[in-house]
């Protein structure tokens, strides 16, 4: 038996954790686009945001990891209890010959036990990690909801596409008084969006980049599926209309006729998409849900789950490539 290892750094071993991860998704229908996106820039990047750098449990074999589990840290913003540390499991992988030994169930132990006792531990597992995450006292929060409509042909709203990194203070996501979510200030949407190294993301904006009154970010869903998919729509009621508007316009220029959400919104909140249908599961690419738990505490109470999924707001650019 071999006991994970918690690290805090790949850093002159991005190269080995990318072949890992694009070994471990080499059967997926997707593979060809892991293959281009997971690069060792890419980790880099996404091991080193805002909020600090991401922790590893990872198994080794002469040196080479077979087997790993990431959590990266957030700031969650919470309106009653202000901002609390978050982290997010992102990366679950074991190499293709070493499945069935209970590597994943080991790391994931090692990873969630190494984190400070009281952090928010989240996760957005597909179904193969779902189980194992639910054992170790994860609970489901909230399915997400996926909805979709025709890029509209009548849009002449006009809003700018963002040619600068943004520089506002604060937390752009305005809701209600009572939501959870992952604090959106500019140094967070641009490591998030600009930096990447591997994506390209369309980012309009509605007012100045060092006040902007409303952000929406989008990218195409995948090479086959001409879908403009929504990652963050943040501000005031009035620039998301606008930004909505301005969404339809720059979707049909790209080529790309439907305009698709995947996200989950507080009981009580106004819809955002209010024309937007609800795509049926049998349609949807893939069952996508919340799973969460406190890092040193049992599987969350009723109560603490109940909270979570009245108020926790989410959007794709929550999980999405992350």
């Amino acid at each position: 038996m071999t006991t994970p290892r918690v690290v805090a750094s790949i850093e002159g071993s991005e190269l080995a954790f990318a072949l890992l991860l694009q070994d471990g998704f080499s059967g997926s229908a997707f593979a060809a686009t892991i293959k281009r996106e997971l690069t060792p820039d890419f980790l880099s990047w996404k091991y080193s945001s805002p909020a600090g750098k991401s922790v590893l449990a990872v198994v080794e074999r002469s040196g080479v990891p077979i087997a790993m589990v990431s959590a990266s840290p957030l700031r969650l913003q919470d309106r009653n209890a202000g901002v609390r540390r978050a982290w997010q499991i992102g990366d679950i992988v074991t190499a293709l010959p070493h499945r069935g030994q209970g590597l994943f169930r080991d790391c994931l132990a090692a990873l969630v036990a190494s984190l400070p006792a009281g952090d928010v531990v989240l996760c957005y597992p597909n179904a193969n990690s779902r189980r194992e995450l639910l054992n170790q006292g994860f609970t489901a929060v909230v399915d997400l909801a996926y909805s979709a409509r025709p890029a509209l042909w009548w849009s002449r709203a006009s809003v700018n596409r963002l040619v600068k990194p943004l520089s506002f203070f604060g937390d752009l996501l305005h809701l209600g008084s009572h939501d959870m979510h992952v604090a959106r200030d500019a140094d967070y949407l641009n490591w998030r969006y600009l930096d990447c190294p591997s994506r390209t993301y369309t980012v309009l904006i509605e007012g100045a980049a060092n006040n902007p009154e409303g952000v929406l970010i989008f990218r195409r869903f995948n090479d086959v599926l001409p879908i403009a998919v929504i990652m963050d729509l943040l501000g005031t009621e009035a620039a998301v209309v606008r930004l909505l508007s301005q969404l339809d316009r720059e979707a049909r220029k790209q080529g790309l006729p439907v305009i698709m959400t995947i996200d989950a919104q507080p009981v009580g909140e106004h819809p955002t998409y209010p024309t937007m249908l609800r795509v049926p599961r049998p349609l949807q690419p893939k069952r996508m849900t919340l799973l969460a738990k406190i890092a040193g505490a049992p599987t969350p109470t009723s109560a603490t789950s109940a909270e979570w999924r009245r108020t926790w707001h989410i959007q794709a650019g929550d999980w999405d490539g992350l």
